[in-house]
């Protein structure tokens, strides 16, 4: 029971608060993400679809003038915008041309050297009149207007003014010179075809001529030509020569061949045959074409004229058979018969023969 009592009396005493120290609070910095942004992406814009306008242009009669015009665009606003231009346009081209008619302004280029083409003019005669003559009366006779009066006498007489009219007539002599000088060369060249016609053959042609005074006829220019060939000045043309063709190589010569000697013949036959009689004549007519024969096969011995040995009797020719002697052409038969040797072969060949009669 004590104890218990212990237990309840300390329980029951009061209690000494501990003061707790505060310890200081660290704040921990506040880090802020940054915000970031997302791109805001836009929507590609939608490129405008160009569009096509065509149109040809034409004459009164429907015949195309130019070409066919296109215009490309992409709304109607800016479609009507480029015809308003192109209207614009054309108007203020065609108020310049009307312009420069009226004015009489020729914009037309002129070529580099502006020599423009002279027609021919009529020379017509000026009257005068009285106050005119008699006005050319008094400024003939004071020398300080005699030149004036002169050349407005003159231009009533010939229709020009002297100035022009020297002019024109100096021209018409160079032109006729001109002339006359083509006409009279292309006779010359004509004329000698063995002339080279080169630029510097023609050049010195002229230039010699010109030189010595000589007029351009066709004799001066046969002269100059003769002239400057004698000095080797004139170019003449090359002469072309034909190569003849190299002679071909000799032959090699051939070696000699041993000839082998032919079979013997066949022995006459001994059947009798139908002779009709006939002139000696007729033992040379001329049989029928016989068949080519075949000729021996050679075979070389590889004998040179060097090493050919030439001791030793030659070979008798072979008798003559009756078959051999009816197969030869008669072109060859009356030529051999000239022969004697042949001629008494032939009388001996047809005597030996056993002569069959006719039944």
């Amino acid at each position: 029971m004590a104890g218990l009592r212990d237990r309840v009396e300390r329980e029951a005493a009061p209690v000494e608060e501990v003061k707790e120290v505060a310890q200081p609070v660290v704040e921990e910095p506040v880090v802020e993400a940054p915000v970031v942004e997302e791109p805001i992406v836009e929507a590609p814009p939608v490129a405008p679809v160009q569009l096509r306008y065509e149109y040809q242009p034409t004459d009164e009669q429907g015949r195309n003038l130019g070409g066919k015009q296109v215009i490309l665009y992409t709304t109607p606003d800016e479609l009507a915008s480029k015809l308003s231009e192109q209207n614009t346009q054309l108007v203020r081209k065609l108020r310049e041309v009307t312009r420069k008619q009226k004015l009489g302004i020729d914009d037309t280029p002129k070529p580099p050297d502006g020599q423009i083409f002279d027609t021919a003019v009529d020379l017509e005669e000026k009257p005068l009149s009285t106050e005119q003559v008699f006005d050319l009366t008094q400024k003939l006779n004071d020398p300080a207007t005699f030149v004036e009066a002169r050349d407005a006498l003159l231009e009533s007489a010939l229709g020009v003014s002297p100035a022009e009219f020297r002019k024109r007539y100096n021209e018409q002599q160079q032109l006729t010179l001109q002339l006359l000088v083509k006409s009279n060369y292309d006779i010359f060249e004509r004329q000698h075809t063995d002339f080279v016609p080169s630029a510097e053959n023609k050049q010195l042609l002229t230039d010699w001529m010109s030189k010595k005074g000589l007029a351009p006829t066709v004799a001066n220019f046969e002269f100059a030509l003769s002239t400057l060939k004698e000095s080797g000045l004139i170019l003449e043309a090359p002469t072309v020569r034909e190569v003849s063709p190299a002679p071909p190589a000799p032959p090699a010569a051939p070696a000699l061949e041993a000839e082998v000697p032919p079979a013997a013949p066949a022995p006459a036959s001994t059947e009798p045959k139908p002779v009709v009689p006939a002139s000696n004549e007729s033992r040379i007519t001329p049989p029928a074409t016989p068949a080519a024969t075949r000729q021996p096969i050679r075979v070389p011995s590889g004998l040179t004229n060097n090493v050919t040995s030439v001791s030793g009797q030659p070979a008798k020719a072979n008798s003559l058979t009756v078959a051999e002697f009816e197969k030869m052409p008669a072109d060859e038969v009356k030529k051999r018969l000239k022969d004697p040797v042949f001629a008494k072969q032939v009388n001996d060949l047809y005597t030996r023969k056993p002569v069959q009669s006719q039944i």
